[in-house]
């Protein structure tokens, strides 16, 4: 048996448009770019978080095989977006596509400061940003 993914209950919505962008990413890059972040179940309880299987029933420290869910903290959209195209080419019979998780890199660290980080902390690219690292690197170059 291998890990599961699930939710903290307060976590937002999900967006079908959103899901939509990601799984044109995936699409495009041949499976996730960026790994999802995630924590174990038990530490989310022990903060005191509310968390959630995908039908909306409760985790609790009671729930079977508790040591085995992992509760992602950023990227439910490119999760579920997986869990999507996956779903499909397991029924057209295909090779289904690859998703990371990671850990946080510390041993202590609050839940919910993660969670707002996470989601408050990014600062996406427009579509000049690869252009321009590309320019300047060709004007390096020419530089010596």
């Amino acid at each position: 048996m291998g890990y599961t993914f699930r939710r903290i209950k307060i976590n937002r919505d999900m967006d079908a448009r959103q899901v939509k962008k990601k799984i044109a990413s995936i699409l495009a890059g041949k499976g996730i770019i960026s790994p999802c972040l995630v924590v174990p179940a038990i530490v989310c309880l022990k903060a005191g978080l509310e968390l959630e299987d995908e039908n909306g029933n409760p985790i609790t420290e009671d729930t079977p095989n508790l040591d085995l869910i992992l509760i992602v903290i950023d990227g439910q959209h490119r999760m579920e977006a997986l869990r999507q195209l996956n779903k499909k080419l397991k029924k057209e019979g295909k090779t289904e596509y690859e998703g990371y998780v990671y850990l946080p890199l510390i041993s202590e660290y609050d839940v919910p400061t993660l969670l707002r980080e996470a989601n408050s902390a990014t600062n996406p690219w427009d579509g000049m940003e690869l252009p321009l690292i590309h320019i300047r690197r060709c004007r390096r170059r020419e530089r010596g």
